[in-house]
């Protein structure tokens, strides 16, 4: 009930802002109800400490009865803003709990489009006829960069996802991001000659580290992006294979007759968290 009292005597105040006196005031009422928990034991203590017996005189008297109100209205303050505290605490612990169950589902629906998504790619690279020489990848594009949203291999040592997000402007990723589409095969074997193979990449500027480190070193590669319903920019993908060559007519053909479920597979993929719904799917 007090804090109403209060709320009412704050909007009383609002009215006369602009008065020096309504300002002195109003701190001063706002000072006694934060603080009432530590004033009230205060003015018990000094109201212990007192002997009424010897309070001679009207005024002393009138001042101890003063010092009694005030302990006694500090003290309901107190009890009530400890009530009022409480209840927020009840109310946000509620409200914590809607939100992580929110959370729970949105991570539940972000994990099922995942499964979904990389049961797309096994079945591209099936169609494809990719074998375990070859792998299909998905990247979303974001401010951070190309996060990879899936891949598939015949080869699980070529299915697992060791770097989850790519530079804007590197590779062959990003000379597809700008230009739509990019191809190259014949690339020289790397098992054989590194230093060739690394000239041959870096046409393209590369990082050598990123190529050393690369599980999958392949000869040939089909990359494009995939644009949304928009006609906006959204994904790249890229297909690979080990072999010298792959065949771009099939993947073109595979990408036109399956654009609409691919967009739609990217356009409902959020990032609120999704290294741990990724690795949690097995990405």
């Amino acid at each position: 009930m007090t804090w109403k009292i209060k709320k009412k005597f704050d909007e009383w105040l609002s009215k006369n802002e602009g008065l020096f006196f309504y300002k002195i005031l109003k701190k001063c009422v706002d000072f006694i109800y934060d603080y009432s928990g530590i004033i009230a034991p205060i003015g018990g203590v000094i109201l212990s400490i007192v002997d009424i017996s010897q309070l001679k005189d009207a005024w002393h008297g009138s001042l101890y009865g003063g010092a009694v109100l005030f302990t006694i209205i500090t003290t309901v303050l107190s009890v009530e803003k400890t009530f009022a505290v409480n209840k927020l605490i009840e109310k946000n612990a509620d409200q914590a709990d809607k939100i992580q169950d929110y959370e729970s589902t949105f991570v539940d629906i972000q994990a099922d489009i995942y499964s979904l998504l990389g049961l797309f790619l096994k079945v591209a690279s099936d169609t494809l006829g990719f074998n375990t020489e070859c792998r299909i990848s998905l990247y979303k594009h974001t401010n951070k960069g190309f996060f990879t949203l899936g891949r598939h291999s015949g080869n699980p040592e070529w299915s697992n996802n060791s770097r989850p997000y790519y530079p804007i402007g590197e590779g062959f990723i990003g000379k597809a991001w700008r230009d739509e589409e990019f191809d190259i095969e014949n690339l020289p074997d790397p098992n054989q000659d590194f230093e060739a193979y690394y000239a041959a990449i870096n046409t393209i500027p590369i990082d050598r580290a990123s190529v050393e480190a690369m599980k999958m070193q392949s000869r040939s590669y089909c990359v494009r992006r995939i644009n949304g319903f928009d006609g906006r920019p959204k994904a790249i993908m890229v297909f690979e294979s080990v072999n010298p060559t792959i065949d771009i007519a099939a993947v073109d053909n595979y990408l036109e007759t399956n654009k609409d479920y691919i967009i739609m597979m990217v356009e409902n993929i959020k990032f609120t968290q999704p290294n741990s719904i990724a690795e949690n799917s097995g990405f």
